[in-house]
């Protein structure tokens, strides 16, 4: 069997821009991503030849109970941490304006850290040591450390990105220079009266084991298991199989013109606006197809909160040629509540993610009056 690069995703600490670096890399038929940690697909993914990298939201406790003890010894793995209260406020801030964890989890205060912590089990449970968790299945540094040492990994440090950079461009081919910047935040908590001792107090009995986890990965910046040789994973990348047609560095060329920065609509109504797209890639923007291109958009509320995420799809007429440009209409459906909002049009590159990503200054934006 081909060895597996296996990527454990912890939440807020850059595994959405690896997700995107191996899709630009190797291409969806080669890239397996587990976003709700279901144990077949996992398996399937692994007895699958060809594909190479296997990564997303599970544990190392899910892969042992998949394999058993010990994992097959094709399987290298890794993971990138973070300082353990900076990925808290990230992550609570992720679920008060993306994913809108207040809307359906008890508990959660989108106002209030403090209380969220204190009350939302749920949310509590994703910050309990979760990083000695997800690398090892446990939540003490003692045993997460006990288990690293016996156990292929390669780990990096979000502080010290660079060297993890280097080390995986070296790994597995990429020609990499940067990790792109994925799944940013927005409208960042920075409520600081909410950091109040008692909230203190509870981040350090919550993360007292990542805490030493961190500090003892930072000694390191980049740890590789010792005894880890990096001849074992060449097999995973050569040859270079199927690169995307256009990776994040091209998708980062790309521009969006609009000529209707206000709208009026009434609530819920489905409306088209004119977008000019100018593609200054080397490549074509795909109509059709596995590899598609998008135009969607987000919409956002007058405080800055995320309403909707992921709009209405508009297809592109047709393929758009290099050194090109194209004005289509893309549809949206504005909110059935009457009130000012911003919608923020981009392009989607189906089964990868948005420009936005590669390129802060893609979105456009619509200021949008809805009335009743």
């Amino acid at each position: 069997m081909p060895p597996k690069f296996i990527f454990i995703h912890i939440r807020k600490s850059a595994g959405t821009s690896f997700r995107s670096l191996a899709f630009d890399s190797y291409g969806p038929e080669q890239v397996f991503w587990s976003l709700d940690g279901e144990e077949q697909p996992i398996k399937e993914a692994f007895l699958d030849d060809t594909i190479k990298i296997i990564g997303g939201h599970f544990s190392y406790a899910l892969l042992k109970n998949i394999f058993g003890a010990t994992l097959p010894t094709e399987a290298i793995l890794s993971a990138i941490v973070r300082h353990p209260v900076d990925r808290v406020l990230s992550l609570f801030n992720h679920h008060r304006t993306k994913a809108k964890l207040q809307n359906i989890v008890p508990g959660f205060d989108e106002d209030s850290l403090y209380r969220t912590l204190r009350d939302c089990e749920q949310f509590r449970d994703m910050c309990h040591n979760d990083q000695c968790f997800s690398i090892s299945g446990y939540r003490s540094f003692k045993e997460t450390a006990d288990h690293i040492k016996k156990h292929p990994y390669i780990i990096g440090v979000l502080a010290y990105l660079n060297s993890y950079e280097k080390a995986i461009s070296n790994m597995l081919g990429w020609n990499l220079t940067a990790f792109p910047k994925g799944n940013r935040g927005y409208g960042r908590y920075s409520k600081t009266e909410d950091i109040t001792p008692a909230t203190t107090a509870l981040l350090k009995e919550l993360l007292a084991e990542d805490f030493k986890l961190y500090r003892f990965l930072c000694t390191h910046r980049l740890y590789r298991t010792p005894g880890f040789h990096l001849d074992r994973i060449r097999d995973i990348h050569e040859p270079f199989f199927n690169p995307l047609p256009l990776n994040g560095t091209e998708r980062a060329k790309v521009q969006l013109r609009i000529t209707t920065p206000t709208i009026n609509p009434s609530a819920g109504e489905e409306i088209s606006v004119p977008v000019t797209i100018i593609n200054r890639a080397t490549t074509p923007l795909p109509a059709s197809g596995f590899h598609s291109v998008k135009i969607s958009y987000h919409v956002f509320n007058k405080k800055n909160d995320v309403v909707e995420w992921d709009g209405l799809r508009t297809d592109l007429p047709e393929d758009i040629p290099p050194g090109k440009e194209y004005t289509t209409e893309a549809k949206i459906v504005v909110p059935s509540v009457p009130g000012n909002y911003i919608i923020k049009i981009g392009l989607l590159y189906k089964g990868i993610g948005w420009f936005e990503s590669d390129n802060i200054n893609h979105e456009q934006e619509i200021h949008c009056t809805v009335t009743s």
